[in-house]
């Protein structure tokens, strides 16, 4: 799994008392969750001279949330 977001945008009559705020979106993303591969090297996107990728650092993952909203 590369890229994996989710998202809920907030209903309109919940904002409706907000006046000053249109819309609301609140959402989780998550990058390099996971792979599934035979490789035995660090990274099986790496592409490199050689005979591997060994001593090559895996890829990150990385987790955002966040709010976003419209005025």
């Amino acid at each position: 799994m590369k890229q994996v977001t989710a998202s809920y945008t907030l209903p309109a009559n919940v904002l409706k008392p907000l006046k000053f705020i249109r819309t609301a979106r609140v959402y989780a993303q998550g990058v390099n969750l996971l792979t599934w591969t035979a490789w035995t090297g660090y990274d099986p996107e790496f592409v490199g001279l050689g005979s591997g990728n060994n001593g090559i650092i895996p890829q990150a993952r990385n987790y955002t949330f966040g709010v976003q909203i419209g005025f």
